[in-house]
C-alpha cells in the first residue's frame, strides 16, 4: 500500500512539473515574441526602433525642390549621409547648405545637419541646420536680412 502511495505521489509530482515546465516555456516564447524591437523591411521604408513600438522611417534620399513666384528656388539632393542645397535666383545658382544628414527618419521627426567644410562658398552662415520630415516634404528655416521663412521642399 505504501509503495502504491509513493507511486501515485511520484506520478502527481511528475505531472505537476510537466505542467509548470510547459507554462514556463510558453511564457518564455511569449516574452521572445513581444520583446522584438526591429523588423526588417525591403523597399524604401525601414522600421526604426522606438521606445515601445516600431515606427516606419521614410527614405529621404533623392532630389527635393522649392520654387516661389519670384524666380527663386531651392534644390536639395539627399544622399546616404549628406544633404546639399543649391539656391537659384534669376539664373544664378550657389550652394546654400552642405551638411551631414540622416537619410532614413520617421515622418514628424527633426534632423540636425552639421555643416560640412569643403572649401566651397556656402551662403548659409549657420554651423548647423534643422530639417523637419513631413509626409511628402522636407522643411527648414531660411534667414536673410533678419527675416526668417520656412522653406518647404517637395520630392521631385
Amino acid at each position: 500500500m505504501l509503495n502504491r502511495t509513493h507511486r501515485n505521489l511520484g506520478s502527481a509530482i511528475v505531472a505537476f512539473l510537466v505542467v509548470v515546465l510547459i507554462a514556463a516555456g510558453g511564457m518564455f516564447l511569449i516574452s521572445l515574441e513581444t520583446s522584438t524591437d526591429t523588423i526588417a523591411s525591403s523597399g524604401s521604408t525601414q522600421i526604426v526602433p522606438k521606445q515601445d513600438c516600431c515606427v516606419p522611417a521614410t527614405d529621404l534620399r533623392g532630389t527635393w525642390n522649392f520654387t516661389n513666384g519670384n524666380g527663386s528656388s531651392f534644390v536639395a539632393t539627399v544622399s546616404d549621409k549628406a544633404i546639399k542645397i543649391f539656391m537659384t535666383n534669376k539664373g544664378t545658382s550657389m550652394v546654400y547648405w552642405e551638411g551631414t544628414f540622416e537619410s532614413y527618419k520617421p515622418i514628424g521627426s527633426e534632423i540636425t545637419s552639421e555643416m560640412i567644410y569643403d572649401d566651397s562658398a556656402i551662403l548659409s552662415q549657420s554651423k548647423s541646420k534643422n530639417f523637419v520630415v513631413g509626409d511628402t516634404t522636407l522643411s527648414f528655416d531660411f534667414t536673410a536680412m533678419g527675416a526668417t521663412k520656412t522653406v518647404v521642399l517637395q520630392r521631385v
